[in-house]
């Protein structure tokens, strides 16, 4: 079911990939991405949410699942997903929570998945175990390896967990499963300071490793919400203030160039009402655009996709 020849687990990878384009397609569970958000480990540099509900009938999730249907490689995915696991990307997943440790110039695979929803527990144990999966416990947890470093569990039929990285990492993670923190994280209350946890997308990075210069930023955060086309808003942080004053001075002389291409993928009010401001060191961003500007870019995407599909 989660095997995969990459170190990487690849249902992470399926679904952030299916669920960025069908963001908010299904009602809220009881646990929602801020509930999941109790089950952060304390080494985390990284937070990104989905909240996939109040939007079924967004122009992003229709267009959105139209163009999802133009990558085949992503329904035949789907499809042995659902024929493993009875899992059903479009309706049995209400939220997902996805941490890291803070990015590093190397990158590596270490990510903690917490997906609520409905799952079968015996299909989805059963299948694992018809791919060689083997089994080990800790305490009442009965953990499930996926690939060469990758695990996962279930904390019962509403929660799926899954972790990745290296084993001194994901024992830790998976021991604080046991039950719900009763504070957040220090690092996880700052990541999520600058994000709206309510909203359909959100996520929150510490870059400060991989921070070069002044104006590369070392916090970037952002949220999306497609109740009513897209609407924005980002926050970063760099190094000086300096810093800040070079990106908005980058900005200002690529703005014509970024109102073109706008313009050409059918989304010109997203440039027109682009907003970048700075406080000392600190860097606000924000936008719009309607439904028509949203459809008319995933219907961009999709000729795009259809064009690479017939070479």
């Amino acid at each position: 079911m989660f095997q995969t020849k990459r170190p990487a687990l690849p249902v992470v990878g399926l679904i952030t990939s299916l669920l960025i384009l069908l963001t908010a397609q299904t009602a809220f569970a009881q646990d929602d991405a801020k509930t999941l958000l109790s089950y952060s480990p304390d080494d985390v540099g990284a937070v990104f949410g989905m909240n996939l509900g109040e939007a079924k009938s967004s122009t992003f999730y229709k267009e959105g699942l139209k163009l999802l249907k133009t990558a085949p490689e992503y329904q035949d995915a789907l499809g042995k997903l659902q024929k493993s696991t009875d899992i059903n990307l479009e309706k049995d997943i209400h939220a997902v929570v996805a941490f890291t440790p803070k990015p590093t110039s190397s990158g590596d695979d270490t990510a903690v998945v917490i997906l609520s929803g409905k799952f079968n527990k015996e299909k989805i144990v059963a299948n694992a175990k018809k791919e060689g999966s083997t089994t080990r416990q800790l305490d009442k947890l009965t953990i499930y390896s996926a690939g060469d470093t990758g695990e996962f569990t279930l904390l019962s039929d509403k929660l799926l967990v899954i972790v990745t990285g290296k084993e001194t990492f994901r024992n830790t993670a998976l021991n604080s499963f046991k039950k719900k923190s009763k504070s957040q994280p220090k690092a996880l209350k700052s990541l999520v300071k600058h994000v709206d946890t309510s909203k359909h997308l959100w996520f929150s990075v510490n870059t400060s490793n991989v921070s070069k210069t002044d104006d590369q930023p070392t916090h970037v955060a952002m949220t999306l919400d497609f109740s009513k086309g897209l609407t924005l808003n980002g926050w970063a942080r760099m190094k000086s203030e300096e810093g800040a004053k070079k990106a908005l001075e980058e900005y200002a002389k690529n703005k014509e160039q970024l109102e073109g291409g706008a313009a050409m993928i059918g989304a010109p009010s997203f440039a027109k009402n682009l907003k970048i401001t700075n406080t000392k060191n600190a860097i606000k961003v924000s936008s719009s655009m309607p439904d028509k500007e949203v459809k008319a870019v995933l219907n961009w995407a999709q000729a795009m996709i259809e064009s690479q599909n017939r070479k």
